[in-house]
């Protein structure tokens, strides 16, 4: 993983828990990086 993506993730980590009622779409989110 290269530091543009861990820069991107890290934002969607600090959501992570208002984005708990999309976690069945984690998966694919995360196969489109």
């Amino acid at each position: 993983m290269d530091q543009g993506k861990l820069a991107l993730l890290m934002p969607l980590l600090l959501l992570t828990p208002l984005l708990m009622p999309l976690s069945p779409l984690l998966p694919l989110l995360l196969r489109a990086l």
